[in-house]
C-alpha cells in the first residue's frame, strides 16, 4: 500500500517532556476533566484518536480507530462538556463500526445541519483493497439507516487501494469525501467524491461522482484535508511527489467536480518551501476567502520537521502580506514538529495543532498566529505531555473560544482543552442555559416562564414572544446571533427578531420545521420589503447556531456557520433583540448581538 505519513505511523514509547512556558490563553482548562486532558480506552487494544468536531449543545465528538479481535474498526466517543464520556451515546460514550471484517480505520468526522454525524476512513474489503467508507449516525450514536446500506457506504475507485481522509458537508446537504486512490500505473492520485444526503453518488460530480487528480505525472499524490467554499468550490490541500522529494500539493475544483482554471491557470498549485519534504495536513479557508495550509517541512534534509503555514490568494498565489512570502515554519527546539490541523479564530488568528516530537516520543503540539504570520505573543507555542507518546491530529473551536485538540495518547484517545480567548463581547448578550431570563427582557405575551435552561411556554399560551432592551438601531456590521430548536410537530415555528420595533416593522428569521424552510423577512410600515427563503433539513430537538448580519446594505442568513441566503434591505434596520414561539415547545439556548 502506499506510504503513510509520519503522523499516521508515528510510534509510541514512554517518556515524560519538559512543557514549554505559557499563559492566558494557552493554560489547559482545568474545568476539563479537573486537569484539561482525557484519554480513553476503547477495548485495551491500539487507539487512535484523528479527527474531533463540537456539537451545538458543546459536546465533543472524537473519531479514529480501535481494535477488535485483532482488527480494526471505526471509532466515535462523545464527551460531554465536562470532559466526562457522554452516557447517551452508543455503549458508555463510545460506538465502534465495522464495514467487512477487516481492518477500518475513520480519519475525519462533520457534523450535518441536523446534528447527524458523518465519518469517513477506509475499509479493507474482501477483494485485499482499501475502500473509501463512511458511516452515519443518529444524535444517539445509532447507525443512520437511511444513509447508504445500513447507514454505512463504500465506495471504490479503480479496484485498488483508496482511503478517505478528509470529509465536508456542502450548504445544500451534499457529503464530499477526499483522499487518495491507487491509478492504473500503481501511483496514488487525489481522490475526492461526492455523495447525495442519502449516500448515494451524485453522478453530477465527476464521472458518476469521482474524481482522481494526477499533478503534472507524479507517482505519488495523496490528499489529507478538504474545504469548501460558499460557491460550492472544493479545495484539496495534500502532497505530491517530485522526483526526491514531497511537496505541498493544493487542488480546487469546480461544483462539477473539472478542475478550476482560475484558481493557478489550472487548477493546481504545488509549492516547494526549500528543495526538502513538505506535506500539508489540513486547510482551512478565511473569510476574505484566502486559503490556510499548514504541514510538515524538512528544512535539512534529515527529517527534522518544523510546523509550517502557507495561506494562498483566491487565485492561487503565495500570498505575500503572510509573512512576506506565505510561509512561515516554526520549530518547537525538538527533533520532529508537524502540524496536522488548522482552525481559523473569528479575529483572524490561526491555530495550528500537531505534534512536537524528541526523537520518537511526541507530545500535543499548538501553535497560534496573527493573521500576518507572526506567533501570537499571548499564546506562541505549547506543548502538552500526556505521559506517554503523543500526538494532536485534530483541533476546533468552541463557541465560548475555548480551543479543543485531539489525538491519541499510547494508543488511547486523546483530548485536551484550553482556555483560548473569551467569546467577543456583544451589545447584547443573554444564557438561557441557567433557566433564568436577564433582567431587561420585556415580555410581550406574559404567559412565558422559565423551566429547565429553556423557554418553555405554559399549556395554555399559544403563542409567546420577548424583547430585550436597549435597542440597538442604527448598528451596522452588526451580527445577531441565536441557538434555537423546534422540538417536533407540523405547528412549531420559532423566530428570532432582530432589528425589531414592533410587528410591523423589523427583520425576522423564521424557522419552518414541518417544511424545511429558513426565512430572513423584513417589514417597514405593514408592508413586506425584503423576503428570503432557503431550504434546509430541520430537525425537531436540535439546536441550530442562526445568525443574521447587515452589512449597510445586504442582510446574510447563516446557520452553523455555512451562508444560505443573502438579501438587500428594504431600509436601514432599527429596533431591539427579541425571540417569538407558536405553540409552547420551541426553545432557545442564548441569543446575542455582537
Amino acid at each position: 500500500m502506499y506510504a503513510k505519513t509520519f503522523l499516521g505511523i508515528l510510534c509510541v514509547f514512554l517518556f515524560v517532556a519538559p512543557q514549554l512556558a505559557h499563559a492566558g490563553a494557552a493554560d489547559l482548562d482545568l474545568t476539563f476533566d479537573n486537569d484539561g486532558k482525557v484519554t480513553t480506552d476503547f477495548s485495551g487494544g491500539i487507539d487512535l484518536g484523528r479527527s474531533v468536531a463540537i456539537q451545538q449543545d458543546r459536546k465533543i465528538i472524537v473519531v479514529g480507530r480501535m481494535t477488535n479481535s485483532g482488527n480494526a474498526d471505526f471509532a466515535v466517543a462523545r464527551y460531554n462538556v465536562d470532559g466526562s464520556l457522554d452516557l447517551g451515546f452508543g455503549i458508555g460514550g463510545k460506538v465502534n463500526t465495522d464495514f467487512d471484517l477487516g481492518d477500518d480505520e475513520a480519519f475525519a468526522v462533520v457534523l450535518q445541519f441536523d446534528g447527524k454525524i458523518v465519518v469517513a476512513g477506509s475499509s479493507f474489503s474482501n477483494s485485499g483493497t482499501y475502500d473509501f467508507a463512511l458511516a452515519r449516525y443518529n444524535f444517539d450514536g445509532a447507525l443512520d439507516l437511511s444513509f447508504g446500506n445500513g447507514g454505512k457506504v463504500v465506495t471504490d475507485f479503480a479496484g485498488d487501494s483508496d482511503e478517505a481522509r478528509a470529509v465536508a458537508i456542502q450548504s445544500d446537504g451534499k457529503i464530499v469525501a477526499a483522499g487518495n486512490m491507487f491509478n492504473s500505473t500503481t501511483a496514488t492520485d487525489f481522490a475526492v467524491a461526492r455523495y447525495n444526503p442519502d449516500g448515494s453518488l451524485d453522478t453530477s460530480f465527476g464521472l458518476n461522482g469521482k474524481v482522481n487528480t494526477d499533478f503534472f505525472s507524479s507517482d505519488e499524490d495523496e490528499a489529507f484535508a478538504v474545504v469548501i467554499r460558499s460557491d460550492e468550490k472544493i479545495i484539496l490541500a495534500g502532497k505530491r511527489f517530485n522526483g526526491d522529494d514531497t511537496d505541498f500539493a493544493i487542488a480546487r475544483y469546480n461544483p462539477d467536480g473539472s478542475l478550476d482554471n482560475s484558481f493557478s491557470n489550472d487548477g493546481q498549485v504545488i509549492t516547494d518551501i526549500n528543495g526538502h519534504d513538505d506535506e500539508a495536513l489540513g486547510v482551512a479557508l478565511q473569510t476574505d476567502g484566502k486559503i490556510v495550509v499548514v504541514g510538515g517541512n524538512d528544512s535539512t534534509g534529515n527529517r527534522l520537521y518544523d510546523f509550517v503555514i502557507a495561506r494562498y490568494t483566491d487565485d492561487g498565489h503565495l500570498d505575500n502580506s503572510f509573512s512576506f512570502d506565505g510561509i512561515v515554519t516554526t520549530d518547537f527546539a525538538t527533533d520532529f514538529d508537524e502540524a496536522a490541523a488548522v482552525t481559523i479564530q473569528l479575529d483572524g488568528k490561526i491555530i495550528a495543532a500537531g505534534v512536537s516530537n524528541v526523537g520518537t516520543v511526541g507530545n500535543f503540539a499548538l501553535a497560534r498566529y496573527e493573521a500576518d504570520g507572526t506567533l501570537d505573543g499571548s499564546f506562541g507555542r505549547i506543548v502538552t505531555d500526556f505521559g506517554g507518546s503523543d500526538a494532536a491530529l485534530g483541533v476546533a473551536l468552541q463557541a465560548d473560544g475555548k480551543i479543543v485538540a485531539a489525538g491519541y495518547m499510547f494508543g488511547e484517545f486523546a483530548i485536551a482543552r484550553y482556555e483560548g480567548d473569551p467569546a467577543p463581547q456583544c451589545l447584547f448578550c443573554d444564557d438561557f442555559q441557567d433557566g433564568v431570563l436577564a433582567p431587561d427582557w420585556a415580555y410581550i405575551k406574559p404567559s412565558w416562564n422559565e423551566a429547565n435552561g429553556n423557554l418553555i411556554g405554559t399549556p395554555s399560551s399559544k403563542k409567546a414572544e420577548a424583547t430585550a432592551n436597549p435597542a440597538f438601531g442604527g448598528c451596522i456590521q452588526c451580527t445577531v446571533k441565536a441557538t434555537m430548536s423546534t422540538a417536533g410537530g407540523s405547528s412549531n415555528k420559532v423566530w428570532l427578531l432582530a432589528w425589531y420595533q414592533d410587528k410591523k416593522n423589523g427583520v425576522e428569521i423564521l424557522m419552518k420545521e414541518e417544511n424545511d424552510k429558513w426565512v430572513l423577512k423584513q417589514r417597514s410600515g405593514g408592508q413586506v420589503v425584503t423576503k428570503v427563503n432557503a431550504a434546509a433539513t430541520i430537525q425537531p430537538n436540535v439546536f441550530y447556531d442562526v445568525e443574521v448580519s447587515f452589512d449597510g446594505t445586504n442582510f446574510t442568513l447563516k446557520v452553523d456557520g455555512v451562508t444560505l441566503a443573502t438579501a438587500t434591505a428594504g431600509s436601514a434596520p432599527i429596533g431591539t433583540v427579541g425571540f417569538r414561539v407558536k405553540s409552547t415547545v420551541g426553545s432557545f439556548a442564548s441569543i446575542s448581538v455582537n
